[in-house]
């Protein structure tokens, strides 16, 4: 018989996982907002994949992280944090949906006009934070 502890880990292992990705989606977010500033020859207009992600950390971390939310209205202790979290969802999926399409358009130009540069790898640094911000968004879907 399997031991379901060794298949999945114990609590402290998942706990710890979540945290390297959680500190991991940071400083993917702070290396975008850095290499869209600092990266030349770039349409400023592109800011808007950082910000955008920078939202959604900003208000995923408040609910989820500085006050244990949940997003299931059932579980949270505190109905106003997962209304909250409720109203921001769509809105945050959207944009981070059209980060995505945004940050691939980008690094596909890229690639085409300059082959392998600090533009294409600004493109793929945008798609991994834009990924992020969705991973976090789709799995933390509000449920009543």
């Amino acid at each position: 018989m399997l031991n379901r502890r060794s298949i999945y880990g114990g609590v402290s292992e998942i706990m710890n996982l979540a945290w390297i990705i959680y500190l991991l989606w940071a400083a993917i977010l702070c290396g975008s907002i850095w290499g869209v500033l600092k990266t030349q020859g770039i349409n400023k207009l592109m800011l808007h994949i950082p910000i955008i992600g920078l939202s959604c950390f900003v208000i995923f971390s408040y609910v989820f992280i500085l006050n244990h939310g949940s997003n299931v209205a059932q579980v949270s202790s505190n109905h106003d944090l997962w209304r909250l979290w409720f109203n921001f969802w769509i809105p945050l999926s959207v944009l981070t949906l059209i980060t995505l399409i945004s940050s691939i358009i980008f690094s596909i130009v890229a690639f085409v006009k300059h082959k392998v540069s600090a533009q294409f790898m600004l493109g793929l640094l945008l798609f991994f934070q834009s990924s992020m911000c969705a991973y976090h968004i789709i799995l933390n879907m509000p449920d009543a």
